[in-house]
C-alpha cells in the first residue's frame, strides 16, 4: 500500500471518529436543552454522565445523590428540579404538596412506577410492585383482602415462634457481642418462609440455607444486575426483545417450585394453614382467573420485599437504641407495663398497645428509611400545581424519601434519634407527605400491617431480655452499603448483649 494510500484511510479515519464525536456531543447538548427549554431548574449537567457526577468524582449511591441534589434545589427556593442520568431527564419533586399531587392528589397521572417486567418470560417478576395500569388495579384489588388485621392476626403464632427461635440463638452466645443485622435477618428470613409459604428455612440452623442464600443474593447490585437495571429501564422494548431477565435463574426455579410443591401437596392432602399461600389458595378457589405464576410472583415479592426491609429497620433500631440508653430504657419499661396486664404473655393485643415503642419504629424508619427513593412515571401529560409548567408522558421521577426524612425544617437536628417526632402533637405540626418509609395513596405498601407486626414482635423479643450497648468495631454513625437496592449496612453490625435478669 502506497504512503498517500495509508495517509489517506488515517484522514477517512480520524474524520470518521471526529464526526462521531461531534455527534455524540451535539446529541448531548440537544438533549441538556430539555429541562432549560421547560423552564424547570435544574444542576447543570456534564458530559456524559448528565448530573451523575455533578457533585463527586465517584458514582454516589442514588440516594446521597438526591439527596445533596434536593438541599441545593430547597435552599435556592426551589419546589421541584430535573435532573439528568447520562443524557435521559428525570424530574423530582422538592416540596411536599408536589409529592402529594404525584403520589396522591394526581395519582391518574403518575400510576405506575416505570419499572421493567416481562410476565411470559419471568412470571415471577410480574408482581405487584412492578405492573402497571388495569392489571395492576384488578391484582391490588384481589390481594388487598389478604392483608386485613383479621387475616394478620392469624399469623401470630407463626410469627411468636421464629421469635422464640431467634431468641434461643441469642441466649446461645449470652454476653458476646453478636452480629445483630445477621440475627435479624435470619428471624424475619424464617418468619417469611413461615408465614408465606408454611416452610421452616431453618435459618438460624444452617448458614447456607436456601431461603437465606437467595435472599443474601436477591438486593446486590452486581455489574450485570445494574446493566440489566439501566438497559431495561432506558429501553424496555429493547429489553423484552434480548428477553432480560431480572431475577437469577436459580432463583426463579426454587421459589417457583416451592410454590407449586405447596400448592399440590394441600390440595391433594387436603391441609390447610394460617399463612399467604393458604389465603392465595382460598382465593383461587373464588377467582379461577387467579394462575400459579401469579401467586408465585406475589408470593416472590412477599419475600423479597418483606424480610430485608424488616430485618434492615429491625437492625438499624436496635443500632440506635444501643446508642441511646434513656430511650431503650423507656421502651423495655413500657414492655413491661404493658405485659403485666397480660400476665406477661405476648398476644397480637398487647403489641398494639404499645405506643412508645411504635414512635421508636416510626423514628427509625424516619431516619433509614429501608426504601430511600419513590419510582414513579408520568402516564399522561401534566399541568404542575404551579400552573405555569407540565410534565411530558413517559418521563420518570423520584420521590427523594430519604432526603424529606434528613430535612431540618421538618425534622429539626435530623441526625438525631428522637422519637418524640412522632407524637400525635408533633406529627400534626408536620407536612405529612415529609414522612413516606411505605409510599403513599393508591401503591402505598400493601404489606405495610404485616412488616409493622413482625418488626415489633422482633424487637419486644429481644429487648425484654437483653440490654444493648455499642460495640466498638461498629462505628456510629455507619456508612450506608452502595451496593444495595434498599438502605442497608454492608458490614456486620456488632452490638454488645447483657441478659437481663428478674
Amino acid at each position: 500500500m502506497s504512503l498517500l494510500s495509508i495517509s489517506y484511510s488515517i484522514l477517512i479515519s480520524n474524520s470518521l471518529i471526529v464526526l462521531l464525536l461531534t455527534t455524540i456531543i451535539l446529541y448531548y447538548k440537544w438533549s441538556f436543552n430539555y429541562w432549560k427549554k421547560k423552564k424547570i431548574p435544574h444542576p447543570k449537567p456534564m458530559i456524559p454522565f448528565g448530573n451523575l457526577l455533578t457533585y463527586s468524582y465517584t458514582l454516589p449511591s442514588m440516594h446521597s445523590f438526591l439527596k445533596i441534589t434536593y438541599d441545593l434545589m430547597k435552599a435556592e427556593g426551589h419546589k421541584h428540579c430535573g435532573l439528568y442520568f447520562v443524557s435521559r431527564p428525570f424530574y423530582m419533586p422538592v416540596n411536599p404538596e408536589y409529592v402529594k399531587a404525584i403520589l396522591t392528589k394526581d395519582f391518574v397521572h403518575f400510576a405506575d412506577r416505570g419499572l421493567y417486567y416481562d410476565e411470559k418470560e419471568e412470571p415471577l417478576g410480574a408482581h405487584l410492585l412492578v405492573l402497571e395500569g388495569e392489571q395492576w388495579r384488578k391484582m391490588r384489588t384481589k390481594f388487598t383482602p389478604t392483608f386485613t388485621g383479621g387475616k394478620i392476626k392469624l399469623m401470630f403464632g407463626g410469627l411468636m415462634s421464629c421469635a422464640q427461635k431467634m431468641l434461643e440463638v441469642v441466649q446461645e452466645t449470652d454476653v458476646h457481642p453478636i452480629d445483630i443485622k445477621e440475627i435479624c435477618a435470619c428471624f424475619t428470613t424464617d418468619v417469611i418462609g413461615t408465614c408465606v409459604f408454611g416452610i421452616n428455612c431453618k435459618s438460624f440452623d444452617e448458614s447456607d440455607a436456601e431461603f437465606r442464600r437467595h435472599g443474601r443474593r436477591l438486593f446486590k447490585m452486581s455489574f450485570s444486575f445494574v446493566l440489566k437495571i439501566i438497559l431495561s429501564s432506558s429501553f424496555r422494548k429493547l429489553a423484552k426483545l434480548l428477553q432480560v431477565k431480572i431475577v437469577n435463574a436459580e432463583a426463579t426455579e426454587f421459589f417457583m417450585e416451592v410454590v407449586k410443591k405447596t400448592i399440590k401437596y394441600r390440595e391433594e392432602h387436603n391441609v390447610t394453614r394460617n399463612d399467604f399461600i393458604q389465603l392465595l389458595m382460598d382465593l383461587r378457589k373464588t377467582d379461577k382467573g387467579l394462575s400459579i405464576n401469579e401467586i408465585a410472583a406475589q408470593s416472590f415479592l412477599f419475600f423479597a420485599a418483606g424480610f430485608e426491609t424488616s430485618s434492615t429497620t429491625m437492625t438499624f433500631c436496635i443500632y440506635e437504641l444501643a446508642h441511646n440508653q434513656d430511650i431503650q430504657e423507656k421502651v423495655r419499661k413500657e414492655i413491661e407495663d404493658v405485659l403485666d396486664k397480660y400476665d406477661g404473655v405476648l398476644t397480637y393485643d398487647s403489641v398494639l398497645e404499645m405506643k412508645y415503642l411504635d414512635r421508636v419504629i416510626d423514628e427509625t424508619l424516619r431516619k433509614h428509611p429501608p426504601v430511600p427513593n419513590l419510582p414513579r412515571i408520568c402516564t399522561m401529560d401534566y399541568k404542575l400545581p404551579d400552573g405555569e409548567n407540565y410534565i411530558e408522558a413517559g418521563t420518570h421521577i423520584f420521590v427523594p424519601v430519604f432526603a424529606l426524612h434528613r430535612d431540618a425544617e421538618y425534622y429539626p437536628d435530623p441526625e438525631k434519634f428522637d422519637p418524640e417526632r412522632f407524637t400525635e402533637e408533633n406529627k400534626s405540626k408536620r407536612h405529612p407527605y415529609a414522612y413516606l418509609p411505605f409510599g403513599e395513596g393508591p401503591r402505598i405498601c400493601l404489606g405495610q400491617r404485616f412488616g409493622q407486626l413482625q418488626v415489633k414482635i422482633g424487637l419486644i423479643t429481644l429487648i425484654r431480655r437483653y440490654c444493648f450497648t455499642p460495640n466498638s468495631n461498629t462505628p456510629y454513625p455507619m456508612d450506608y452499603d452502595k451496593n444495595s437496592i434498599f438502605l442497608t449496612v454492608k458490614d456486620p453490625v456488632w452490638i454488645n448483649t447483657k441478659r437481663i435478669t428478674t
